[in-house]
Formats: C-alpha cells, sequence, structure tokens
C-alpha cells in the first residue's frame, strides 16, 4: 500500500495542492483508515462498499470525534478513492456517497454544581477505594475538564511526558502530527504527584501515563467511555469532546482572552474558537463594554443629567 499512498501523493504534488498542511492531514486520515480497517491491499478497498466504511469507520467516531474532525476523513478518502479510480486501481469512488456530518456544534449544559458533583463522585470512590485505577479516572477527568486535553492526546501522552515540579508537558496529537504545551494547574498538582505514586508501582512494560486494568494503553474509546459513564451517574450526558468545551467556557468565563484560550484548546486559528464560543464571546463583549473606567467613575446624576443639544 505504501507505493500506492507514495504515487497519490506526487500526483497531488503535481497537481499543486493549495496548502502542504492539508496534504499532510490527508495522509495522516488515509494512514489512520488503512490501520483501523486492516487494508492490506487496494483489492480490499475496491471491495468495500459504502455502508462498510460507515459501519466500521465514520459512525463509530461520532463518540470521540466533532462533524469537522469527521468530514476531514471523508474528504480525505474521496480525494485518495478519486486518485484509485482515476489509475484503474479500484472500480468506483465508493467514498462519495457518504454523506458528510452536518457541523452544528452540541449544546453543552455547563452546570457548575453537577460538575462539582461529579468531582466529589470521583473524590468519594478513591476514598472508598484508595488505589491505581481509582485516581487515574480521577486524573484522566480533571485533565480534560481544566486543560481541555484531547481523547487521542490522553491515550498517546507519556510516563515521562509532565514535569512534576512545574506542571509543563508537550501533547502529541497523532491524528495530525500536531504538539502543543500546557500546563497542569497549580492547584491540581498535588493530585498528579499523588497519581504518580500509584502509577509507578504498576508492573508493565508499556510507558504511557494512563493505563488500562491490565497495564497496557487505553483503548481507543476508553478516555470517553470513562467520562460517559462517571457523569451518568451525576445526571449529566458529557462525553469527552464536551469536557474540552467545558474546559473552554470556563477559561471565557475566568476573564481570559478568546486568543489564550485558543492557544491551550490547540484550534488553528481563534476564529474556530469564536465562532463555537460565540455566545459567550458577546457576553465578553457586552461585559467589556460596561467596564469602561470613565464610565463607571461617574455618578449616576452626572450620567443621566448628561443632554443631547
Amino acid at each position: 500500500m505504501q507505493e500506492v499512498i507514495n504515487g497519490y501523493i506526487k500526483y497531488q504534488m503535481s497537481e499543486g495542492i493549495s496548502e502542504e498542511r492539508t496534504l499532510n492531514k490527508y495522509l495522516m486520515c488515509i494512514e489512520e483508515f488503512i490501520s483501523e480497517m486492516n487494508i492490506k491491499t487496494v483489492n480490499d478497498i475496491d471491495i468495500l462498499t459504502h455502508i462498510d466504511i460507515k459501519v466500521k469507520y465514520t459512525n463509530p467516531k461520532r463518540n470521540t470525534l466533532s462533524a469537522s474532525s469527521i468530514n476531514l476523513r471523508i474528504a480525505s478518502l474521496r480525494s485518495f478513492f478519486n486518485y484509485l479510480e482515476g489509475m484503474r486501481l479500484i472500480k468506483e469512488n465508493v467514498a462519495d456517497r457518504i454523506k458528510k456530518e452536518k457541523a452544528t456544534h452540541r449544546e453543552v449544559d455547563v452546570d457548575i454544581e453537577k460538575i462539582k458533583d461529579l468531582l466529589q463522585l470521583l473524590d468519594d470512590v478513591y476514598n472508598e477505594k484508595p488505589c491505581y485505577m481509582t485516581m487515574r479516572n480521577k486524573m484522566i477527568i480533571m485533565l480534560a475538564l481544566f486543560v481541555g486535553t484531547r481523547n487521542e492526546e490522553t491515550r498517546e501522552m507519556n510516563i515521562d511526558d509532565i514535569n512534576a515540579l512545574t506542571g509543563e508537558f508537550i501533547t502529541h496529537d497523532s491524528k495530525f502530527n500536531k504538539s502543543r504545551r500546557l500546563f497542569i494547574p497549580k492547584q491540581l498538582l498535588p493530585t498528579y504527584r499523588k497519581y504518580l505514586e500509584f502509577r509507578n508501582l504498576v508492573d508493565t512494560d508499556c510507558d504511557k501515563l494512563f493505563l488500562s486494568k491490565s497495564g497496557k494503553q487505553l483503548g481507543k474509546n476508553a478516555p470517553s467511555e470513562l467520562i460517559k459513564n462517571r457523569s451518568k451517574k451525576v445526571g449529566l450526558d458529557y462525553n469527552f469532546h464536551d469536557l474540552r468545551h467545558i474546559a473552554g467556557t470556563l477559561s471565557l468565563m475566568s476573564g481570559n482572552s478568546i486568543e489564550n484560550t485558543s492557544k491551550v484548546l490547540g484550534h488553528s486559528n481563534c476564529t474556530i474558537t469564536s465562532q463555537i464560543y460565540a455566545n459567550h464571546t458577546d457576553d465578553m463583549i457586552k461585559e467589556t463594554i460596561n467596564n469602561n473606567i470613565l464610565l463607571n467613575n461617574l455618578s449616576e446624576k452626572v450620567i443621566n443629567g448628561l443632554t443631547i443639544g
């Protein structure tokens, strides 16, 4: 398959693809598809139907990925299959039959009291049974909620990635081969150090920070399933992406700028952040206007006594 992929790359380059970054994203998605669908030869692609791809590849990703991320995968397959069809390596580009996801943003109820209940639940479960698994669950959810880590980033973290003294760490996004620099909030550092004590006692050759019960890397959907399971116990319906959204919302509600919030969440530009958090952006604009330093230092009498000539 690598020879076929190399041919696809050369073709795209000869066509003058607009951005090298776009091609890199496509390649990451294509390689992910080949791996997850266990594609060995072009013939394995030729016998696939669009329903096969939806049932086994795109639909399951609704649990962990946004509509735009799924649509990127569909666009990648359409492009790759179009090349294969043009080279007469497959009979039909079945990816053209896969409809793109509606790019709507799910409304997430940021219920502060219930989020506190979720954190209290995690703490109660740990105190009742202090062990690696209960501390692991607590740490995964707190990182997503307060730092905005992604499902895949959580799976890919290595045990040496986080500086236990400063909380600084680099996340690795294997989807697009990108990294970003983050920090564990200072309030969470004692919890993280306690987690490390448990993690260092696990007998395993795996160097991932978060492990399964069997001491191996977490499954692809394990972090998201953990959050779904725990949130339901306090009357919430959260998935992993919802906690990232809450992290962004809390950042803006705390007075942080769109620019800094965008960097923390790892968005490619501030426009994406502004679109997702449009309502909160409007609230910030209103608050900024209301916090006019001169206006706040004028008496009500002076303000209401102003007349227009």
